[in-house]
């Protein structure tokens, strides 16, 4: 008989290609997910995984033991979740940063077409804010972005997961200088004027350290809490401002990418003692869905804090 213990084990070896990135996220020892592997090799008779140098490779059974067991868990946390609560709903408590929401969109679609009851909320908040209500226990998963040039350690009690490295562009009217460039340094922005986040967030200080590379201190003209606010006073001539520089802008607006320090990394974070299969789920939609994006594992270089 298969344990159904295994299977969820399994599926997250293979979404995350390691035995310890997987005891990390499901809250066991990594020699506990080796021994359920092995157990659950021996109960196919067939081999699920080879190694290489990057980790573990999970082998075409593997793959599809993972996929067909896909519904079966789905059921499972179902009738939990009926005959724990009575019928009710799972609460998912989500938390993204600015412009990180498009990145949660594929896996909440998934959770929609499930058909698990679950009652979603959902907040914008900066990231260090953020990953405090990871680790208060106010929220359940965060979207949250460490820009290049600003070190963070999160707290021992988070658990962190890279979705993808973004560059950075600079927002302008399609009128502007430099918006038929096909790229601008940080030094040809010294004139500008800057829309950005608080005083106190990491936007505002990777922008100062990115201006400080080139020479100059950046001219604030406004600060905005939200990036429609941003946008909306660049299109009005205010002031430029950062942005993804893959997020298609709006129209008037062109984004143009900025070459230099210019990147940040869009992270999920949950709380280490969290392996509810709400949370475990939704982590590994987030990482399924965003895994063209992670440049993890392709010689990019981490980002200071790590």
């Amino acid at each position: 008989m298969l344990n159904p213990v295994w299977l969820r084990t399994l599926g997250a070896v293979v979404e995350l290609g390691s035995f310890a990135d997987a005891a990390r996220l499901l809250g066991y020892s990594p020699s506990a997910v080796s021994q359920q592997m092995s157990r659950l090799e021996r109960a196919i008779d067939r081999p699920l995984f080879t190694r290489d140098r990057r980790g573990v490779v999970p082998t075409s059974a593997a793959i599809r033991l993972a996929e067909r067991a896909t519904p079966l868990l789905d059921m499972l946390a179902n009738l939990d979740q009926s005959e724990d609560a009575g019928g009710g709903v799972t609460q998912l408590r989500i938390g993204v940063c600015a412009d990180a929401l498009r990145y949660a969109r594929p896996a909440l679609r998934r959770l929609a077409e499930s058909g698990v009851p679950l009652s979603l909320s959902m907040t914008v908040r900066e990231s260090t804010v953020l990953v405090d209500e990871i680790a208060a226990g106010s929220l359940d998963v965060a979207l949250v972005c460490r820009y290049h040039l600003v070190p963070r350690t999160w707290p021992g009690q988070v658990a962190t997961w890279p979705l993808a490295d973004e560059p950075l562009g600079v927002l302008v009217p399609v009128g502007h200088p430099v918006a038929a460039r096909p790229s601008v340094t940080f030094a040809g922005l010294r004139d500008e004027w800057w829309i950005t986040g608080p005083e106190t967030g990491d936007e505002f200080s990777h922008l100062q350290r990115s201006c400080a590379t080139a020479g100059f201190s950046p001219r604030v003209a406004a600060r905005a809490e939200d990036r429609d606010t941003a946008r909306e006073l660049v299109s009005n001539g205010v002031g430029v401002t950062l942005v993804p520089a893959a997020v298609e802008p709006p129209p008037g607006l062109v984004a143009v990418p900025v070459t230099g320090p210019a990147c940040r990394r869009i992270e999920v974070v949950h709380s280490v003692a969290d392996n509810s299969a709400a949370t475990v789920g939704f982590v590994l939609c987030l990482r399924e869905s965003a895994r063209p994006s992670i440049s993890e594992g392709r010689g990019a270089a981490a980002l200071p804090g790590q």
